[in-house]
């Protein structure tokens, strides 16, 4: 999906721009990106999400499936171990539980 959004950005008329969201008016400011999901959202009828629940969701996802955590970092664009470690981390009981139940503790070895 985000590629298609970068070959569609590559033909608009605002290509030119650095910033990587841009809008029929320009770069999408602070307020641009909330209310964007905030139409789409409501559309799909899911209810209010914020920007970062969604990297929340992609470290999560990310992490759930093996994905390796220098691999994340580079990807999320966190410059150190402290500030990625806080995403994905609400769910890292969840990612424990799900490795708990693949591995036997009691079985044989």
């Amino acid at each position: 999906m985000f590629y298609r959004y970068l070959r569609v950005r590559a033909r608009h008329r605002y290509a030119r721009l650095t910033d990587l969201w841009i809008g029929f008016r320009g770069p999408l400011t602070r307020k641009g990106v909330p209310a964007i999901l905030d139409k789409r959202t409501a559309m799909v009828g899911i209810g209010h999400v914020h920007a970062h629940q969604l990297r929340h969701t992609w470290a999560h996802r990310w992490l759930a499936n093996g994905g390796a955590e220098q691999d994340m970092m580079r990807l999320g664009g966190w410059a150190n171990h402290e500030v990625m470690a806080r995403y994905g981390s609400a769910q890292a009981i969840d990612r424990a539980l799900a490795a708990y139940d693949k591995v036997d503790p009691m079985g044989e070895l």
